[in-house]
């Protein structure tokens, strides 16, 4: 599929998505009502907001992934979504969205085209609920990233995520921490993207089919 068909298809489905617990519920590595009830006991939880970053690469539609450095956290080297927290400033978590996404991989708010948001999802290690956004940019981008908060950017064609093989499920690491779970992931380029990237885009993939 060309990049201007996705992208007008894309347009059309996502301010009027249903959330589909169905699909996040399959790349998730536990169950997603066990989720639900911890952030209904997290009063108040950390906001974040991250992009779904769909641009145009050689007329294909593509999306950005980010390549954590290695740290002392429990997200330490693991693929993700550009963004992040909510700050005093932001007017809103889209703006976090935009702002993080503009800090970490440099493209600029011009660039981008909101199309709107998709479900929330808690990640109870780190205690945050993330917003993401599906965002469409025209062109091929030219990615700055910031060094000290992304080791790598990793420019996916969408045509990907609709190859079964790529589903696959094993041990993930959890970080720095010392331990593995067994858990779904995406094998994305060799990369395991598994945890809330992995809910996030098993439903922006049951929303384009």
């Amino acid at each position: 599929m060309d990049f201007n068909t996705f992208r007008d298809q894309l347009s059309n489905k996502i301010p009027s998505y249903s959330p589909n617990f169905q699909a996040r519920q399959l790349m998730a590595p536990f169950k997603m009502g066990n989720r639900i009830d911890m952030l209904n006991l997290n009063k108040n939880p950390r906001l974040g907001g991250v992009m779904i970053f769909v641009f145009n690469k050689g007329n294909k539609a593509h999306l950005a992934l980010i390549r954590r450095p290695e740290y002392d956290g429990v997200h330490s080297g693991q693929i993700a979504f550009p963004g992040g927290k909510m700050d005093d400033s932001d007017a809103d978590i889209q703006e976090t969205a935009i702002r993080e996404t503009f800090e970490e991989i440099g493209v600029p708010k011009s660039k981008m085209k909101i199309l709107g948001p998709i479900s929330q999802v808690y990640i109870p290690p780190s205690k945050f609920l993330v917003t993401p956004f599906v965002t469409i940019c025209n062109e091929s981008p030219v990615f700055n990233k910031d060094d000290f908060e992304v080791e790598e950017v990793l420019e996916v064609p969408i045509a990907l995520l609709f190859d079964d093989s790529i589903v696959k499920h094993g041990e993930v690491n959890v970080g720095n921490q010392g331990y593995s779970l067994s858990a779904p992931y995406f094998d994305v380029f060799g990369h395991k993207v598994w945890g809330a990237t992995a809910i996030m885009l098993s439903e922006f993939k049951a929303i384009m089919k």
